[in-house]
């Protein structure tokens, strides 16, 4: 092995602990990312040490001055090798202990569950413990046979090959179990993600340390000596580092482009960022009422157009009028569009809100005798940073629609359910109607401004346009399932804000 490989294999570890460093700094504080960051300060642990124990036990070669250089400044650092399989053990203790945390973490389960589940991860440390393992072996001069210890010896092995695969497979298990309990669908859309995350960090664990790279100093490949048993000279250490290098960099840009968890966010930043986004309102008020403007001007000297056409028996003219403002009409409509994705949200009175009261003041503001209506709503206030006038609003929007969407198809029992409930620090409001439902094709079309399936003489598109961007200004998200001919459900996350001292609200 060339030393030049191992300089390769120190920055690719430097290079992953700096990534992780940079996570851990700027990453959101929650049960997900606590749970990757443990991960990942695992998996750097295991590289440094898997590293420096490979760097103590192989033979170089120096085909340059330089690499003999280098290797008699690596061997100024004198670490014992139990010491550096004591450290390598508890690396492999702590990637384990991520899984057990997550465990009891993401399925709230009691603390003293972490206490059992760390049982088996001491039991490894202890099985591969340098000195345990010394007096192990001079037990088989005085009490045990050749034999005898040899069986034991593999029994050891097989058990602590038992307690790695047992913690690897562990998250799917319970991944699988919160999937299926929760009913919020951002919960489902996290945990999904999570997995994902998941299982790259266990096939780099398993690519690397287990079977590739550093297989030759695997708790089975040493002896008592913490030496290599069967030394494989086929590994490749010159790719080892891309690997590492091109492993954390998909794990990170999977964390960067998807920000599975970003409503975490909302504490610490959501007053300086939401206030500053709301101080544009009354300039795009007026661009929003100014494009309104145009197209109804528009339609009306069209009409005035057509109008003349007709009276004077110009039908060709006529004609070619009407073709001009079906023209025109779809290119003020495309601009007000445009326009409108552009806009911010009104400068308003925001602070702390009671989100129960607005989707109370909500469904008292909607009147519709003839359907079923199931709230359920807590008793205590629930808070979260926004406006209540807007909040309102986009909670009558939602009812509204859901009205609309029942009384469109024909049952004997229109009904409306209506929720809020709290999961991982979110407070969610849910509505579900058992209307006409929403194709897949059009969960992204609904919120764009004019698109609209109802009913044009008295539906322009406006409402749940408006509400994307209310929801959106509070660090909120909209989550959509739905059903064609069962039921839609619309859900709305908000990360909750804690009541300061001396805060009324």
């Amino acid at each position: 092995m060339y030393l030049l490989c191992v300089i390769f294999m120190f920055l690719a570890t430097f290079i992953m602990l700096a990534l992780v460093l940079v996570f851990v700094s700027t990453s959101t504080k929650n049960r997900y990312s606590n749970i990757i960051q443990l991960y990942l300060i695992s998996l750097v642990m295991l590289s440094i040490f898997a590293t420096a124990y490979t760097v103590r036990m192989t033979y170089y070669t120096f085909p340059l001055k330089v690499d003999y250089a280098i290797y008699l400044a690596v061997s100024n650092l004198k670490i014992r090798l139990d010491i550096l399989r004591r450290l390598y053990n508890v690396s492999f203790g702590l990637f384990f202990f991520s899984t057990a945390y997550g465990f009891v973490v993401i399925l709230n389960k009691p603390r003293h569950h972490l206490i059992w589940l760390s049982l088996p991860i001491l039991i490894f440390i202890f099985l591969n413990d340098p000195k345990f393992l010394i007096n192990f072996e001079l037990k088989q001069h005085t009490y045990l046979g050749f034999h005898a210890y040899n069986i034991l010896a593999n029994v050891f092995n097989c058990l602590s090959m038992c307690i790695l695969v047992l913690y690897t497979l562990l998250p799917y298990f319970y991944i699988y179990a919160y999937y299926n309990k929760t009913k919020y669908l951002i919960n489902k859309q996290y945990i999904v993600i999570y997995g994902v995350c998941i299982t790259l960090l266990n096939i780099f664990f398993y690519s690397i340390f287990v079977f590739g790279t550093f297989k030759n100093v695997m708790f089975y490949n040493l002896n008592t000596a913490n030496l290599q048993i069967n030394y494989d000279g086929n590994v490749n250490y010159i790719i080892t580092p891309f690997i590492i290098i091109a492993f954390m960099l998909l794990i990170f840009s999977i964390l960067i482009y998807f920000k599975p968890f970003s409503l975490f966010q909302f504490e610490g930043r959501k007053n300086k960022n939401i206030l500053k986004n709301t101080q544009m309102y009354s300039e795009n008020l007026a661009m929003s009422l100014h494009a309104y403007k145009n197209i109804f001007w528009t339609t009306q000297q069209q009409f005035e157009l057509i109008k003349t056409a007709i009276n004077t028996n110009n039908i060709s003219h006529a004609i070619e009028y009407t073709d001009a403002g079906a023209e025109l009409m779809k290119a003020q409509i495309k601009s007000t569009q445009s326009a409108m994705e552009q806009l911010t949200i009104q400068k308003s009175t925001i602070k702390n809100t009671d989100i129960v009261q607005c989707a109370k003041n909500a469904i008292s503001n909607v009147a519709a005798n003839d359907i079923k209506f199931e709230v359920t709503l807590p008793e205590n206030e629930i808070l979260i940073f926004g406006n209540e006038q807007e909040l309102t609003e986009v909670f009558k929007n939602l009812i509204i629609n859901a009205i609309e969407s029942v009384k469109t198809k024909e049952i004997d029992t229109p009904t409306i359910k209506i929720a809020i409930g709290v999961s991982n620090k979110l407070c969610i409001f849910e509505i579900t109607d058992n209307g006409c439902g929403i194709t897949k094709d059009n969960f992204k079309k609904v919120f764009l401004p004019f698109f609209t399936t109802k009913n044009r003489a008295r539906n322009y598109g406006i409402g749940l346009s408006y509400v994307q961007s209310i929801v959106e200004l509070y660090r909120g998200k909209i989550n959509i399932a739905s059903q064609i001919g069962e039921f839609t459900t619309f859900q709305l996350s908000f990360p909750i804000v804690s009541k300061k001292k001396g805060d009324k609200r």
